[in-house]
């Protein structure tokens, strides 16, 4: 293949963005002292970073304020996102006059963690900044990093209560993506509402239709930069054309910001022959899947649900558990129609709501006995513990009455987010439904796979 006739790096001229919230030059920004800290972590800002730092750290010459107090940034994969919000709870803590609480959330608490202790811990550490920090914490539950002027940045949970009683001058939430509701913004912004200069932000990749949050943030946040609102919430989008074509590789230095900057067309290559192209073009064309290549086409599934449909009948029920343990679902299945009963995060909820269920309605609760949610059967009151095999063949058996129609769904977005996601996991000749290999929580669909296995199994009441 021949070599792209391509400058080197990318400009903001070259690659603008399709949406932006415009710079106000009248306005005083403190975007350079961000550009700062990111030269100090080794990270220097590329065109789009500043560009937005500039933008988003703009003071309302009336308050004195920050004019935004909702920065939202979607942008293709390896960009430097990370990079840009760091740089801005670092310099929260470092460079805002008075001790600072800042929080960083991701789609699941293990993911959060993973982040701060593989990648940006290292990075502080081995900065210019490292003198400047008092303590690093890594103990589970306890992740966060304290600085000399007293002000901390910490890892918070997605739970609608993770906020709650903590007084937070900034928060980041990212890759909402995931997010089928509003768990993790509500917990943060009632710990913000006493702050006058408090700051979200907001920072994904695309997502699918089920992505609720992401979706809707981006149809304001358009809407934000043609009404050209001067405060309240900063919008910026780089995305992919209508009609994009991935082998065209010339456009790519057109929507990708960090190309020829921290990666290189080569790379970008490879991502492309090694993925589906409708994930391809959600990663790295920032553009979302709509349904595109699901395992249950979205026409199908759509024909599958209802919001007025409920069990009618003698229940059975399923329990499953994700992978990190981050979360959990259980779904009750009579009559030929499902629901999502109860789905949250965490585990400690989820025996007690399962026993008070088959105390209150009878019937059993499957689980995947070789899976996550195998060490609570002994704490299960009627407990079907379903084996390897016999999981694989509740998987295709409901893979197939979804297809046939042979059964519906009442209406739920996380169960719409877990088909929208999901993805296989070969066994043998068969397959599961994966946890690890997903794009979205399946516990609830995983779940309900469980309560139609249950169907005419025999209960194993534990004593």
């Amino acid at each position: 293949m021949a070599t792209l006739m391509v400058p080197s790096t990318n400009s903001l001229e070259s690659c603008p963005p399709k949406y932006a919230t415009r710079r106000r030059p009248e306005r005083k920004t403190f975007g350079g002292r961000l550009a700062k800290v990111a030269a100090k972590l080794g990270q220097p800002f590329m065109p789009w970073q500043k560009y937005v730092a500039d933008v988003g750290c703009e003071i309302d010459p009336d308050t004195g304020l920050p004019a935004y107090r909702e920065v939202f940034v979607t942008i293709p994969r390896q960009s430097g996102k990370t990079t840009l919000f760091l740089s801005w709870q670092i310099d929260r803590c470092l460079n805002w006059g008075r001790p600072q609480r800042s929080v960083f959330t991701a789609q699941t608490g293990k993911d959060a963690r993973d982040k701060w202790l593989d990648e940006l811990f290292p990075m502080i550490r081995h900065s210019a900044l490292s003198p400047l920090v008092r303590q690093i914490n890594q103990g589970m539950g306890n992740e966060s990093i304290t600085w000399k002027t007293g002000s901390g940045i910490r890892l918070a949970s997605t739970s609608a209560t993770s906020g709650h009683s903590k007084t937070l001058d900034q928060a980041v939430l990212d890759e909402i993506w995931h997010d089928v509701d509003d768990r993790r913004e509500q917990g943060l912004r009632p710990a913000m509402i006493t702050r006058p200069d408090a700051q979200l932000l907001v920072c994904s990749t695309a997502g699918t239709a089920a992505s609720t949050v992401y979706n809707r943030k981006v149809k304001a946040g358009r809407s934000s930069v043609l009404a050209d609102s001067a405060r309240g919430a900063a919008y910026f989008e780089w995305s992919a054309p209508d009609g994009w074509d991935p082998a065209d590789e010339e456009s790519w230095w057109t929507f990708m910001p960090a190309l020829g900057h921290t990666i290189g067309p080569e790379a970008i290559r490879s991502e492309r022959e090694a993925m589906e192209p409708a994930e391809f073009k959600r990663a790295y064309g920032n553009i979302p899947t709509a349904g595109v290549g699901s395992i249950i086409p979205h026409e199908v599934w759509e024909q599958r649900c209802s919001p007025t449909v409920r069990p009618d009948g003698d229940l059975q029920f399923g329990l499953d558990v994700a992978e990190d343990r981050g979360s959990a679902a259980i779904a009750a299945f009579a009559g030929g129609v499902f629901e999502i009963v109860d789905h949250r995060q965490g585990i400690g909820w989820v025996v007690e709501r399962a026993n008070q269920l088959t105390r209150k309605h009878g019937g059993t609760v499957a689980v995947d006995f070789g899976g996550p949610a195998g060490v609570l059967a002994d704490s299960l009151e009627s407990c079907d513990p379903l084996r390897g095999g016999e999981v694989v063949r509740a998987c295709g058996a409901m893979y197939d009455a979804i297809l046939n129609g042979d059964v519906t769904f009442r209406s739920d977005p996380a169960l719409n987010a877990a088909v929208e996601g999901a993805a296989k996991k070969s066994v043998g000749d068969q397959w599961v439904w994966s946890r690890r290999g997903s794009a979205a929580d399946v516990t609830p669909l995983m779940a309900a796979t469980l309560a139609y296995r249950a169907q005419g199994s025999e209960p194993f009441f534990l004593t």
